[in-house]
């Protein structure tokens, strides 16, 4: 299942902004994650972020029961269509259901309300969680649901074209997929507006965010003044499409 819609919602709480190199994750118009890729031999990855407990936003109980049980109709798609539309900041968007990968990993955030800076080689295929703790016995519900043959779905949100995937909802899920070893199924958010930002810019986002370390921000300028990193990401192609 697929659709394009045009949202204009001045109001929306989240927001993404980058390209398929960058990326800065907003929750109510403040920047909560700012994450990119650098290419230095093998693709590495520079994260600057902060921990959050909760989302920014109530889910409804129809929606946390479509989510639960996995999208069955084109009427559910909708319904979870409608629903995140109302959050999100004005733009042109794509959602669209697909089955991940079954190797990818979570990237493990920091716990707090202050903002840290850190990189890892791994590159594109970790996801983005956007809270920091997460409970063992919902990860134990979500696996016996898989287990009986319900596809539990997660939302993730990103730029078109960009391996730097934010969930949005189902962090136990995906883990519990994880744990199975089976494809994760995501209803996927892809806002179709990049905007990469200039050197100047980037480095404003990442100082905006606390970072002072000299080594990411020569990255920052050293990969935006050589364009090394091309790597895109084709849903089509790199994910199974679930047309049900």
């Amino acid at each position: 299942m697929k659709k394009k819609i045009e949202i204009s919602n001045k109001f929306g709480i989240i927001d993404i902004k980058g390209d398929n190199q960058e990326s800065v994750l907003y929750l109510n118009s403040l920047p909560i994650q700012y994450t990119w890729f650098a290419e230095i031999g093998s693709t590495w990855r520079y994260h600057i972020a902060k921990g959050v407990d909760e989302r920014s936003w109530a889910e409804s109980t129809l929606v946390s029961e479509i989510l639960k049980n996995g999208i069955a109709t084109t009427t559910e798609f909708d319904r979870l269509v409608d629903y995140y539309s109302q959050f999100l900041k004005t733009g042109e968007y794509e959602f669209g259901t697909y089955d991940l990968h079954e190797h990818y990993d979570l990237i493990h955030l920091p716990e707090g309300d202050n903002f840290q800076s850190f990189d890892y080689y791994g590159g594109c295929p970790d996801i983005i969680p956007t809270q920091c703790r997460y409970d063992d016995l919902i990860i134990d519900e979500y696996k016996q649901a898989i287990k009986q043959g319900l596809r539990p779905t997660m939302v993730i949100f990103h730029v078109a074209k960009s391996h730097l995937l934010f969930i949005l909802d189902g962090h136990h899920k995906f883990i519990a997929y994880g744990q199975l070893k089976m494809k994760p199924r995501a209803l996927i958010i892809s806002k179709l507006n990049s905007s990469t930002m200039s050197i100047e810019q980037s480095l404003k986002m990442a100082s905006k965010l606390e970072c002072n370390k000299e080594s990411y921000l020569n990255w920052i300028k050293n990969e935006k003044e050589n364009k090394y990193f091309d790597l895109q990401l084709d849903l089509e192609k790199d994910y199974e499409y679930i047309n049900e």
